[in-house]
């Protein structure tokens, strides 16, 4: 039985190649910075006559939720049929 203050000795781990003891470990490795984008993201206010709709477009199909999101909500067997 071990003993969790006086854990037995573990066994010696095997000699590292070179090219073990060449590599560094992931946590030494810098990451690379960048600056800050510093990009607009605001709309410009438009009016209601310069919203183009293409003509098949139905008011019915604005009202409907978006081809993205058709989906949501549903599981793969839900979607499957």
């Amino acid at each position: 039985m071990s003993h969790p203050i006086h854990p037995k000795p573990q066994e010696q781990r095997p000699e590292l190649t070179a090219r073990q003891k060449r590599a560094r470990p992931n946590a030494l490795r810098q990451a690379q910075v960048l600056p800050p984008h510093n990009v607009d993201l605001t709309l410009q206010p438009a009016t209601h006559e310069q919203v183009h709709v293409p003509a098949h477009v139905s008011g019915a199909d604005l009202s409907r939720e978006a081809p993205g999101d058709a989906n949501h909500g549903q599981t793969k067997k839900d979607r499957a049929h």
